[in-house]
């Protein structure tokens, strides 16, 4: 996957008046991002951080600004239709932070997708960073489900950057739904210790806890630079 957002992206945050919206933009603009616009129905003419415009649709926030990356923060029971709106505009890249979205509503606007040009990431997303050429990749795991072993699968095969790696859940008991769908032990391979051992095999270097995050990436990356 190549680099999807950097310092020439023009952002739009759709849902930019409410609280979330306005909070997560001051911090992406702090951080750097070069948030363009906003767009809440209804509230088209109003400014946000000083500097950002806001507009009533997608249509026009990209006709004016030349948006080219939508940031949502709508509401769960209308996140998929600022999706569509988005593809619609002609967005490329929509990141969608919105959680509780319901399954089959993503599901239909997935499928809508399949003859779009937009990606879609999310929804109930942490959001996207571009960081620098030197920095190392920390894989947070979790019990249930087989994706760690075949993120092992792909670092083995092609990764080429070091991983550091922390699967949670080692108090979990066997069977028990914790937070979510699919953390949850239903068998050996969704133990922490199955998925710790492929890792750990595919080379990556584990993390013992969550407080050993940060000391074990720095220690990869001065032991690679």
């Amino acid at each position: 996957m190549g680099i999807l957002v950097d310092e020439q992206t023009r952002v739009v945050v759709q849902g930019i008046t409410g609280r979330e919206g306005r909070f997560h933009t001051q911090a992406c603009m702090a951080y750097g991002a070069n948030v363009v616009a906003g767009v809440t129905p209804g509230r088209g003419g109003q400014t946000v951080e000083e500097t950002v415009p806001v507009f009533d649709t997608m249509e026009q926030a990209v006709a004016e600004t030349g948006a080219n990356v939508s940031l949502i923060f709508v509401p769960a029971p209308s996140a998929m239709d600022a999706v569509v709106e988005a593809a619609e505009a002609g967005i490329p890249l929509v990141v969608c932070i919105s959680e509780g979205v319901p399954v089959l509503d993503t599901i239909r606007v997935a499928e809508y997708l399949k003859t779009s040009s937009t990606r879609l990431i999310g929804p109930n997303c942490p959001g996207l960073i571009n960081p620098g050429a030197s920095c190392k990749v920390v894989l947070i795991g979790e019990i249930g489900g087989s994706m760690e072993q075949e993120a092992a699968e792909y670092i083995k095969a092609e990764f080429t950057k070091p991983v550091c790696a922390l699967v949670v859940g080692a108090t979990a008991p066997p069977g028990k739904r914790m937070g979510h769908a699919g953390a949850m032990i239903t068998g050996e391979s969704a133990t922490v210790e199955a998925k710790v051992n492929a890792l750990r095999d595919a080379g990556a270097v584990i993390i013992p806890t969550p407080a050993d995050i940060g000391v074990t990436a720095q220690s990869l990356m001065a032991a690679t630079i």
